[in-house]
């Protein structure tokens, strides 16, 4: 890939502008770079993670790499673009010649023969029409072929000459897809890429859904992208925290662990997945829970996330009890922290 995106910066130099302005625009070819990748644009926000640090490696690396290669690049590219030495496949001299059927095609489907002609016909025979040069020679440095179009297109996908690039790249299979579909998840093209990107297969969606999970391509992506195992899920489903795909990403960003709600449900408190997240953000640890309760408090989870946002510490509550302060409950202490009754004067 990144061999293909020197070869593409330096086909830009020729025509228009230096390869930094091309990156620095984010014009056609520069886009086509990014697809080459698997940087997509996902619909959900955490599929944003990473990719600014992607595209500046790649800036830097067309820039850093061109002095290197530059010199085979352009006799590469040269090879492949002058008419004299043309690089489309042999025609097929026998008439019979038929294309292998893709390994996960149906029985429905029914095998279609590689047309007789250059590669741009069979390109054009598998429905991609309109194809510039720049795409034909992408597509044939990536080794795609109609055979390999066909498979992805038997499998319910039709993707257009960036995604077919893209796929091709990043080692996406018609097999891939087929595993892929089979757990019953709905999959666009661009979900794909993602999901091969992040690595995510079918046996860890199929593990995810042994976990109790339906998630959608969207949560899968991002429960790959957190490190969400099957392990992490039981550890808190033994702990009493039955999550959704959304929580369930929260707590891991947060760093909830099944040892952390353990701590806080010995010390009788039984907080939902939403709360437990709320507390572990205000950064409640066990330790504060027990000085509340030696202080002699009681408190449901909302009280105590309560007090935590408002500042109430033990010092806070023995500051409170020296000015004589009786049957003081944390909802008091809580008010009295907000008011800034006990504040100096130079403080309110």
């Amino acid at each position: 890939a990144l061999e293909y995106a020197r070869a593409l910066t330096m086909m830009e130099e020729w025509r228009v502008a230096p390869a930094l302005a091309m990156a620095a625009n984010r014009g056609p070819l520069s886009a086509r770079i990014m697809r080459l990748l698997g940087i997509g644009n996902l619909r959900s926000g955490i599929r944003g993670i990473g990719l600014t640090s992607s595209a500046l490696c790649l800036t830097v690396a067309l820039l850093a790499g061109n002095a290197i290669f530059g010199i085979g690049i352009a006799r590469k590219v040269s090879a492949q673009t002058a008419p004299s030495t043309p690089q489309s496949p042999k025609p097929v001299t026998s008439p019979k010649a038929t294309a292998k059927p893709s390994p996960v095609s149906t029985p429905q489907t029914p095998e279609t023969p590689e047309p007789v002609g250059s590669y741009i016909d069979s390109i054009k025979a598998v429905g991609l029409s309109g194809v510039d040069a720049d795409e034909l020679i992408a597509m044939k440095i990536q080794g795609v072929t109609a055979e390999y179009i066909r498979g992805i297109q038997a499998e319910g996908l039709h993707p257009d000459v960036d995604d077919v690039i893209a796929m091709k790249v990043q080692g996406v299979t018609p097999e891939y897809i087929h595993g892929l579909r089979a757990t019953g998840i709905t999959v666009p093209v661009d979900e794909v890429i993602a999901m091969k990107v992040q690595g995510v297969d079918e046996s860890y969606i199929r593990a995810m859904q042994a976990a109790g999970f339906k998630p959608d391509a969207d949560e899968i992506i991002a429960m790959k992208v957190q490190s969400v195992t099957p392990e992490y899920v039981n550890a808190l489903k033994a702990e009493g925290i039955e999550a959704g795909g959304d929580e369930i990403i929260g707590m891991k960003v947060q760093g909830v662990t099944g040892e952390y709600v353990h701590a806080i449900r010995a010390l009788g408190l039984k907080p939902t997945a939403d709360e437990v997240i709320a507390m572990r953000v205000q950064g409640i640890t066990p330790e504060y829970i027990k000085a509340l309760q030696a202080a002699g408090f009681k408190f449901d989870v909302d009280e105590l996330i309560g007090a935590k946002v408002q500042g109430v510490t033990p010092e806070f509550i023995e500051q409170a009890r020296k000015h004589g302060f009786q049957n003081l409950t944390l909802e008091k202490l809580i008010q009295l922290r907000h008011l800034g009754v006990l504040d100096k004067a130079g403080d309110l």
